[in-house]
């Protein structure tokens, strides 16, 4: 519902994506929620209003977030030089959107 809340300037261009415990299924008292926010575009400066207000909302009911904001491109850069990241991709699933 926070998510479908933001005005999104485009919302075929981004996703909203489970990751870590979350991603797997795993998700334990006191557990933070990893997120990752994946566009189409490099740059997100046309959604970072979006993004801010969908994360403040989150927080504001108490929810732990971790998350990210990335494009697709910066995804595979990241996971070629980090291997948790890699595995955390490998692990994810897509909640909403669709980048």
């Amino acid at each position: 519902i926070a998510w479908s809340r933001q005005q999104w300037p485009d919302q075929f261009s981004i996703a909203l994506v489970a990751v870590g415990g979350y991603g797997r299924g795993e998700l334990l008292p006191h557990s933070d929620i990893d997120l990752l926010i994946l566009t189409r575009k490099e740059k997100h400066t046309a959604y970072k209003e979006a993004i801010s207000g969908f994360l403040t909302l989150c927080w504001d009911i108490g929810l732990e977030i971790g998350q990210s904001v990335r494009s697709v491109k910066q995804c595979q850069q990241e996971a070629a030089k980090d291997i948790t990241v890699a595995t955390a991709l490998m692990e994810s699933r897509a909640i909403t959107g669709a980048p």
